[in-house]
């Protein structure tokens, strides 16, 4: 007979049912803990996909609208004229900012799709790409631009901070701070 005892939950005394009742196979063996942690692991690589995939839409739209405005840009510097996205001339080298956009977008893009990548692009922090593209919206800025054109300028700073965020929170789930780092909080019930 073994004079261990198994672990009770301690309940307030407070003279109700308690809302869950009270089972006696509350200890989960040592097979049931790895199917407990397999399935949390299974459920956060879902939920990571399905991130994952409406982040690469996310940025697509915002690689299109970039795309449409390079045209766009090139096509009135081409002219001579006024790009109709904005109230007063662009700021110099606007077509060149445009095209640096259009490359940080591609970045995110492979960046996100492939957060563990061992590409050269895989090694690019995200905070180079917010620096780099600051570059159009604060030129805009100290260059006395419209407002509309600063904001459109900063759009694409904004698009890599959504990028960045989920993608730090969607390599966060994993390891250490997700379902497998409940490994370490197994305990050890042998003979159950």
């Amino acid at each position: 007979m073994s004079t261990t005892r198994p672990r009770r939950t301690f309940v307030a005394d407070t003279r109700e049912e308690p809302s869950v009742p009270e089972e006696e196979d509350s200890l989960l063996d040592e097979q049931q803990q790895d199917d407990v942690v397999q399935k949390l692991t299974e459920q956060n690589q879902r939920s990571n996909a399905r991130w994952i995939s409406i982040l690469k839409i996310f940025i697509l739209c915002g690689g299109i609208v970039n795309l449409i405005g390079l045209v766009i840009l090139i096509r009135a510097t081409a002219a001579g004229t006024e790009p109709i996205l904005f109230a007063d001339q662009p700021i110099p080298l606007a077509p060149a900012f445009a095209f640096l956009s259009l490359v940080l977008t591609g970045i995110s893009y492979n960046i996100t799709g492939h957060p563990h990548s061992a590409t050269s692009f895989g090694h690019i922090p995200h905070e180079y790409l917010t620096i780099a593209s600051l570059a159009p919206p604060a030129l805009s800025f100290f260059l006395g631009k419209h407002r509309s054109q600063t904001f459109w300028w900063f759009s694409e700073t904004a698009l890599i901070g959504v990028c960045a965020t989920a993608h730090s929170m969607i390599v966060s789930s994993e390891g250490e701070k997700g379902p497998e780092g409940l490994n370490k909080l197994k305990y050890e019930n042998k003979g159950a």
